[in-house]
């Protein structure tokens, strides 16, 4: 999903076109709703299904955060005007946010008049597509570059510890303490949040930074790797408990409301992902039409983002996930992750087609 390109389709930095290939397709399960992503809720609370299904809605937190880790890995290191970045990349992605809003704005107000005022006003305070939020967070990353820029290369390693750490203590701990303890009656004083630096257009691209040219990862062998995704695992339920927790005590299982503990340590799940794919396919030979296949793909997971919320509407209306499920008899997660597959291949079909018309060529 993120628009970088300079290392696309390059042997050795294969493993950023896997990150995007995989973080897409969990963005497209995370807009699942009670089909997918939450079907924990309609089960028994406690309840085996309940368990497994809410541990997987936890796990796809990771695929927002690992895209602005990319964009870090990618950005921060280069050196470039003001000019060149507004001119490049921050246009490119505002006229992006604006052209495919508009194509949501036009099909829902097709046969009524469009209001050009009521379009900007919207664009400007809002979205028209849920999930364009990423965009408008993609561009206050970009604003904000050439800032992470000067401060990431002057970081020692031992503050970017310290960054992740306060990222788990203020994301994850503190809430949950607090909603433990208090069920959400007690509240913490503003002035000791650090939220500039917590926020996902700054951890998560310093991260990246730091793990693509910071991290030896020569040095992580298997048991590091296994202690990593075993406080992973541990994180994730605790999540769960905490989610668990505040349904039990709230009596409520929205949606809307009952995520509040689902990205409490997405931090540790997203480094957990980065250092795994990277190590992974750092250490193996893929063929090479694997490796050209994996480029082409991951090439257009910015169309596939762009895309895959329109199409994923269009195929609901097509009884396509029914027929998993009552046709073919398939487990309801089972049809949800092969549902989220064939949105994946159909805005990857549309993605090419897209990009070959001058309009879209440069902006996906």
């Amino acid at each position: 999903m993120s628009v970088e390109t300079n290392y696309r389709g390059e042997r050795d930095k294969i493993y950023l076109e896997v990150m995007r290939i995989i973080a897409t397709y969990f963005v497209i399960f995370n807009h699942t709703g009670g089909g997918g992503f939450f079907l924990f809720s309609k089960y028994p609370v406690g309840s085996l299904q309940w368990e497994i299904y809410l541990f997987i809605s936890v796990f796809c937190k990771f695929s927002v955060p690992l895209f602005f880790a990319i964009s870090g890995a990618l950005l921060i290191h280069k050196t470039e005007t003001l000019h060149s970045l507004f001119q490049k990349r921050i246009f490119r992605i505002a006229l992006t946010l604006t052209i495919f809003s508009f194509l949501y704005y036009s099909k829902g107000n097709w046969e009524q008049n469009l209001s050009l005022r009521e379009f900007v006003s919207t664009l400007i305070a809002t979205e028209w597509n849920y999930s364009y939020w990423y965009l408008y967070a993609f561009l206050a990353f970009l604003i904000s570059l050439p800032f992470l820029r000067a401060l990431c290369k002057n970081l020692e390693p031992k503050y970017y510890f310290y960054m992740f750490a306060l990222g788990v203590f203020y994301s994850g701990l503190l809430p949950i303490i607090l909603y433990r303890f208090w069920q959400g009656g007690q509240g913490f004083n503003g002035n000791l949040y650090i939220g500039w630096v917590t926020s996902n257009i700054v951890i998560y691209p310093c991260m990246g930074y730091y793990l693509e040219n910071k991290y030896d990862i020569q040095k992580l062998n298997l048991q590091k790797l296994l202690c990593i995704w075993t406080l992973t695992i541990l994180t994730i339920g605790l999540s769960c408990y905490m989610t668990t927790y505040k349904i039990r005590i709230t009596g409520e299982c929205y949606e809307a409301t009952s995520q509040e503990f689902h990205s409490s340590f997405v931090l540790i799940h997203t480094i957990a992902m980065y250092l795994t794919i990277k190590w992974v396919f750092t250490r193996i030979e893929i063929p090479k039409i694997v490796g050209k296949l994996i480029a082409v793909i991951g090439a257009n997971t910015f169309g596939i983002y762009l895309l895959h919320a329109y199409i994923l509407y269009k195929m609901n209306g097509m009884g396509i996930w029914e027929f998993l499920r009552a046709r073919l008899n398939l487990n309801y997660m089972i049809s949800a992750f092969l549902y989220c597959a064939l949105v994946f291949m159909v805005s990857f079909l549309v993605s090419i087609v897209m990009k070959k018309l001058p309009l879209f060529r440069k902006i996906m």
